[in-house]
């Protein structure tokens, strides 16, 4: 079996040479030249391409980064598959080079742009960029299963964009049409495979993780045969890795422990009926059908798992909701009947930023999403009301990324908005400026006063990293505060003999608002919840970003905490949960974060019920799950509530903390 080289080069980013040929045998995943100038195109494009290689890596096959003037070059040598992820500006040297290799014995998958001398190699042609008409327009790809061992029924992509190609040689033809998100053909070609390729109509996104690995070993299956037997050992391999246990033994003996409904036994025994026909397909060398079989058995055992989860009466078990107009823009009603459904109890919308807001705001510009929809906020609280969700609304606090451009500049006159350490301005609110603490401070307590939300809940509440604020404002503010003048500005705070004691005043002046908000939240509802969504390393994101979490937890500024553990990995995970255990050491509710679709990570529903398992047996109060969206919605959402949705939890913040401020 191959290796991932250097897991694309650390995510594309590494200095080893691209030119290694030792995984002759594995696809080579072509990408954009690094530059010294990346911009956020490219950074899109190595992401995609680390998304891509990891799935190729779970599918049993190897993959290596080959930059495209190396393609250019003649790297790709004795390589069975090219795969381009995402290139948005592929060179024409690179183009011919592909296309030279198509006409030979390689075999080139393209994803969503396509030159027209590589599409008519390929046998694709007449490329049409279309951008969607409306939100989820393009939400699934159903398929033509016809002479393709393995492809899926259908896959759900969220896709905003497409480029829509039509078969032109080559045998070419439509595997894969768009549908919208109510089931509706939309008449666009998504996946075309011909003699010498593919191309799908954009890039392959996180979501539907499982779907889009059964899409790849079809697609590379068809176009190159020999990958079947390494694909079917690696899903013989995978049969039994659900959740948190590691093959097919263990996952029975956590139903049979844990099983609260028939069920989940059925799902068992069906997926044992299905793991024997999985092994005697490989018996027979019928490696597409073991795949089959293997994915199959797979998902019995999933069922199986997530039906047999506990389910706690006490718990927090919450979603953020980063677009802050629920799962289904327009719909709360049916965002918070489904949340309730299956289990939930609280939803964390995103309503408000530094400088934007999706609610009547008088202190902060209009969203295009309250001009749209109307008052998020209000709508929010009613449909929870409705279906017994708390809501504890979501500040973005210092982030101006959002803002309109006048709002901004208006800041940056005045001073108020950060600069780097490099003297280049930052679109960020600078946390040490009165009026930027005022404005912070009073719009969370705008929505506290005039809606009927649970809680206020903190994010991005720091830095944005070591390289600010290092404004004129911060420095009067400083020496001010020191007693002393700065020798030698910015360098003796940032990285010289007063670093220590300018990062420990950044600090105060992050755990300044918290306090602040804290305070007079309580005075004007003492019922009301502060919380917090913080990084999952410390003290790291003390030094680098000027985070204290842990301060804010043992003054009693906070009445849960929400660490953003977002890993693909189990164990560091767990190692993430046991050090937050010890810094918070009970004194309030502990809402571990996991990340189902949050940068380079997604999980799949069985993944995401695993790290709850682990929450709860590392003695956590509950779970924030990141995020609601349509995705979630379909699939992480009801496979959590098959365990949780069959009893309502209470949420522990609701008891009083005997020792906060401890």
């Amino acid at each position: 079996m191959h290796c991932i080289a250097l897991l694309l080069l650390s995510l594309l980013g590494g200095e080893q040479a691209i030119d290694d040929f030792r995984y002759v045998d594995a696809a080579a995943l072509v990408i954009p030249d690094r530059v010294a100038n990346d911009n956020g195109e490219a950074r899109t494009a190595r992401e995609t391409a680390a998304n891509v290689a990891g799935m190729l890596k779970e599918l049993g096959l190897g993959s290596d980064a080959i930059e495209e003037s190396a393609v250019a070059a003649g790297a790709l040598a004795r390589r069975r598959v090219a795969i381009l992820p995402y290139n948005p500006t592929l060179k024409a040297d690179c183009a011919e080079a592909l296309a030279r290799y198509a006409e030979g014995r390689g075999r080139v998958v393209v994803c969503y742009t396509l030159p027209p001398r590589l599409g008519a190699t390929l046998g694709f042609g007449k490329p049409k960029y279309m951008r969607q008409a409306r939100p989820g327009q393009f939400a699934k790809i159903q398929f033509d299963a016809a002479n393709v061992p393995g492809l899926p029924k259908s896959v759900r992509q969220a896709s905003w964009n497409i480029t829509a190609a039509e078969p032109v040689g080559q045998n070419a033809r439509v595997i894969g049409r768009w549908y919208d998100d109510a089931g509706r053909p939309t008449g666009h070609p998504a996946v075309l495979l011909s003699d010498r390729g593919a191309f799908v109509s954009h890039i392959i996104l996180a979501d539907d993780r499982e779907g889009k690995k059964q899409l790849l070993a079809a697609i590379l299956g068809q176009l190159a045969p020999p990958l079947w037997k390494a694909m079917a050992q690696a899903a013989i391999d995978n049969v039994g890795r659900v959740g948190h246990c590691g093959n097919v033994d263990e996952v029975p003996a956590f139903v049979k422990s844990n099983v609260r409904s028939g069920s989940a036994a059925a799902h068992v025994d069906s997926a044992q009926e299905l793991w024997k026909k999985t092994k005697d397909a490989f018996s027979r060398e019928a490696y597409p059908e073991t795949v089959e079989c293997a994915g199959e058995a797979h998902d019995s055992f999933v069922q199986a798992y997530l039906r047999a989860q506990p389910s706690p009466k006490r718990e927090g078990r919450a979603m953020w909701n980063h677009s802050g107009t629920g799962a289904y823009p327009g719909d709360w009603d049916g965002s918070a009947r489904l949340l309730a459904e299956n289990g939930f109890n609280m939803i964390l919308p995103n309503m408000l930023w530094g400088g934007l807001a999706h609610y009547p705001s008088g202190l902060l510009p209009s969203s295009d999403a309250f001009r749209k929809y109307g008052d998020q906020i209000e709508q929010c609280c009613a449909a929870a009301k409705k279906h017994g969700l708390e809501v504890h609304v979501w500040k973005v606090n210092y982030n101006l990324s959002t803002a309109p451009k006048d709002f901004v500049e208006k800041l940056r006159r005045a001073g108020r908005t950060q600069v780097t350490f490099q003297g280049k301005p930052c679109d960020w609110l600078c946390p040490s400026h009165p009026e930027n603490q005022k404005l912070e401070s009073e719009s969370m307590l705008e929505v506290a006063r005039k809606y009927p939300v649970a809680g206020l809940h903190f994010d991005y509440i720091r830095y944005p990293g070591r390289e600010t604020c290092y404004c004129d404002g911060c420095r009067q503010r400083f020496e001010a505060h020191s007693g002393r003048k700065v020798a030698g500005w910015p360098e003796e705070c940032h990285s010289g003999a007063r670093k220590e004691e300018y990062n420990d005043w950044r600090c105060r002046q992050i755990t300044a608002l918290v306090a602040a908000v804290s305070g007079e939240a309580k005075k004007l509802r003492p019922g009301l919840n502060i919380s917090a969504a913080v990084f999952g390393s410390y003290p790291g994101c003390r030094e680098s970003v000027a985070q204290d979490w842990p301060a804010w937890v043992k003054a009693g500024y906070l009445d849960f905490v929400c660490p953003m553990d977002y890993t693909e990995s189990d164990a560091e995970f767990v190692s993430l949960v046991k050090s937050q255990k010890k810094l918070v050491g009970g004194r309030i509710p502990l809402y571990p974060g996991i990340g189902a679709t949050a940068s380079r990570v997604a999980l799949a529903p069985d993944r995401v019920a695993g790290q709850i398992h682990y929450a709860r047996t590392l003695g956590a109060d509950g779970f924030a799950i990141f995020n609601f969206d349509r995705g979630t919605a379909e699939a992480i959402v009801p496979g959590v509530g098959l365990g949780a949705g069959s009893q309502r939890a209470v949420p522990p913040h609701r008891a009083p903390h005997t020792s906060r401020g401890a």
